[in-house]
């Protein structure tokens, strides 16, 4: 579906037509109710996407790359053709329309969707389909460059409009706002128990030497897991990894992607001062940091594989640029093995990190050091910086899309018992007594929080990033 004013018009107007109907009904069961709220949602999107649109029709896509508005004219699409499916259901409820086109009145709810012709599943499948479509919107609208306004001033303004769900958190079902006292009233289907949070979300960073920023992503990732962990918080992520777009070793993806450089050497170690921005500080300073460093310390750089979409829940990325070619890639490999070989339902959602930062809707690039670092050669200063912008985008990503609540500060110091605080003491003298006029014995640069082990030297002059 080509991406034109007319196109979303058309969607957004048919979307607004079924949440019109469901709205004129009262007795729904809780499952269509569940998928009538998921439309009502993707409703305030797609209404905010046509506003847009038709105030700004020469502007309104102008920071999208080309790969980002061929994505947002099939997820259209999609929704076209979700909603032609839903508002054919609602109607048929409406209406005590059956097979065939006989008329009668549901006594139960199994009965009501044999009847209808549908199924448990399929309405089950329809509002996770609905779901996924309206975090896409959300997901452009952002990179569009209308966050502020649109996602959190339009709640803001209008209480009324409920909020976006979150993948993994059940919604609580609102009250009905009328009654159907007739003779006739379907009998309602029990509230199913909430299903529990998910606990084995999958994500990567995503740069394209996966050496510095991804690195440092996935290294404050697992820092925040086990300062979680530590203070008995809740935690829902179980993998978290980093990769590099452009590096040639250590991939499966086909060689001949359109426009994707891989011309990167893979089975790099970390940038050095990247490591010391994230470990060489007093945040996150407790046991597990140790095991983390010395963790980080011994990755070393990798490529795709080209399951990525199928395996990880969100994949992260730090610069628009990045956002088009991780697009290109899977447009290129369903285009080569099929949708089904490539995506799986709910994964896959490509996010662009900077667009945590913004406060005026406009993505913020979080660029490599190198392109952005003021003297010719890159500082640690230049990564303490890189590296706080992470940290905060990385923070705010778990908050929004995990519900994560951070742990408070003085639960760090509690975990720490009489043991650790001991050994830490003596780590401390030891590393007062190895000090040289320049460093330590071995002639590196001394950590300056004990405890975290750095097991291999590195040339922090050279000039390297990802």
């Amino acid at each position: 579906m080509a991406l034109t004013l007319d196109t979303i018009i058309t969607v957004a107007n048919l979307v607004r037509g079924t949440v019109d109907l469901y709205n004129r009904i009262h007795d729904w069961p809780e499952q269509m109710k569940k998928l009538g709220r998921r439309m009502k949602n993707l409703n305030v999107y797609l209404s905010e996407l046509e506003e847009i649109v038709t105030a700004r029709p020469n502007s309104a896509f102008s920071r999208l790359f080309s790969t980002q508005k061929k994505h947002l004219g099939a997820l259209l699409q999609d929704i076209r053709k979700d909603t032609e499916s839903i508002n054919e259901l609602f109607h048929k409820w409406e209406n005590d329309i059956g097979p065939l086109g006989f008329q009668f009145r549901f006594k139960t709810v199994t009965a009501a969707f044999f009847a209808l012709g549908s199924s448990s599943d399929k309405v089950a499948e329809l509002t996770e389909d609905i779901n996924e479509h309206l975090q896409g919107i959300r997901d452009y609208l952002i990179l569009m460059g209308f966050k502020a306004t649109v996602l959190i001033g339009e709640q803001q303004q209008n209480p009324q409009v409920p909020p976006a769900p979150v993948l993994g958190k059940p919604v609580k079902p609102t009250p009905a706002s009328g009654k159907n006292n007739g003779k006739d009233k379907r009998k309602p289907s029990p509230s199913p128990s909430p299903a529990p949070p998910r606990k084995d979300f999958k994500i990567i960073f995503i740069d394209p030497g996966n050496i510095g920023r991804s690195v440092v992503g996935e290294a404050l990732a697992k820092l925040m897991k086990e300062w979680t962990k530590s203070a008995n918080g809740d935690w829902r992520i179980q993998t978290i990894h980093s990769g590099g777009l452009r590096v040639k070793d250590k991939t499966d993806l086909p060689a001949d992607i359109p426009s994707l450089k891989r011309d990167i050497a893979g089975v790099k170690p970390p940038v050095g001062l990247a490591l010391d921005a994230v470990f060489d500080n007093k945040a996150f300073d407790f046991p597990a940091k140790k095991d983390v460093h010395i963790a980080m310390l011994k990755k070393r750089s990798n490529g795709l594989q080209k399951d990525i979409f199928k395996k990880y829940d969100f994949i992260l990325v730090f610069t628009s640029l990045d956002h088009e070619r991780m697009l290109k890639i899977k447009s290129a490999l369903i285009e080569k093995e099929g949708v089904g070989a490539v995506t799986a339902k709910g994964k896959g959602r490509v996010l662009h990190l900077g667009s945590y930062l913004t406060l005026d809707g406009i993505p913020r690039e979080i660029d490599d050091p190198r392109k952005t670092a003021k003297e010719p050669k890159v500082t640690r200063a230049d990564w303490n910086w890189k590296t706080a912008q992470i940290k905060l985008a990385v923070k705010e990503f778990l908050k929004q899309e995990m519900q994560w609540k951070p742990p408070p500060q003085k639960v760090l110091g509690e975990k720490l018992d009489a043991e650790e605080v001991v050994k830490k003491k003596k780590l401390e003298s030891q590393a007062e007594k190895q000090k040289g006029p320049v460093g330590n014995v071995d002639g590196n640069k001394t950590p300056s929080k004990p405890g975290v082990v750095v097991d291999q030297k590195v040339d922090q002059k050279k000039k390297v990033g990802g």
